[in-house]
């Protein structure tokens, strides 16, 4: 019973992260700009916006996976959270290396350390 409580906390938290992502994406890009220290236009604001609807997507299967019923079903969720989370810090960490973007990209990359750990604990402890 713990485990299920664990799991549906980082679900439920996971899911206000992308929220909060995709509504920052889709109506105030200029944050994002500002924190990875990027210069926004047009395309940026119209790739911002796509790749909110992808965070409100991904907000919505976590919050929907948060009562997953099977062990199948939650080691699932926790997979694709780690995939995501892992391509997520590959991409900040290989963008920062190509000084594309700022410094400021170790705050989510820390962010995503910590959802990457905690999903990868769950699969494990589930296994």
């Amino acid at each position: 019973m713990v485990y299920i409580a664990k799991y549906r906390a980082a679900c439920i938290s996971a899911s206000v992260l992308f929220i909060s992502l995709a509504l920052t994406l889709a109506f105030r890009p200029q944050l994002i700009y500002w924190l990875f220290e990027l210069q926004g236009n047009a395309a940026s604001d119209v790739l911002s916006m796509r790749a909110g609807m992808l965070f409100l997507g991904l907000s919505f299967l976590a919050w929907s996976g948060r009562n997953a019923p099977t062990k199948e079903f939650r080691q699932c969720i926790a997979r694709v959270m780690q995939v995501l989370f892992i391509a997520l810090i590959c991409a900040g960490i290989y963008e920062l290396y190509k000084g594309t973007v700022g410094h400021g990209i170790w705050i989510a990359i820390g962010g995503e350390a910590v959802f990457l750990a905690l999903f990868s604990h769950l699969y494990i402890t589930e296994q």
